[in-house]
């Protein structure tokens, strides 16, 4: 991800005229470089997680009930208290 990012702005200089030619143009990383050596190959990663588990959830929209402070405008307490499905019409949260 980092080279895309070199990449990009060495191009951006280039069009700026603050370089002659893009020194990153011709390079590609390989992940699975078969001549690679055991201590230098990429293991594969897992994924990062996504979105929150039941728990992070619960903190979360319990933080939306909280009494805002007297100092915090009105525009600004309905604007925390704002989440879809957290309005009169939605179900109660479960407890467990």
């Amino acid at each position: 991800m980092w080279i895309a990012a070199i990449k990009a702005t060495a191009g951006y200089f280039v069009e700026q005229t603050k370089l002659n030619v893009n020194p990153f143009a011709g390079i590609k990383v390989r992940k699975d470089d078969p001549s690679a050596t055991k201590e230098n190959k990429v293991e594969p990663r897992t994924p990062p997680r996504k979105g929150f588990n039941e728990n992070e959830a619960r903190i979360i929209l319990t933080a939306t009930l909280a009494t805002p402070s007297h100092l915090t405008s009105a525009e600004m307490k309905a604007a925390k208290r704002w989440l879809p499905g957290s309005g009169p019409t939605a179900a109660p949260a479960r407890t467990s």
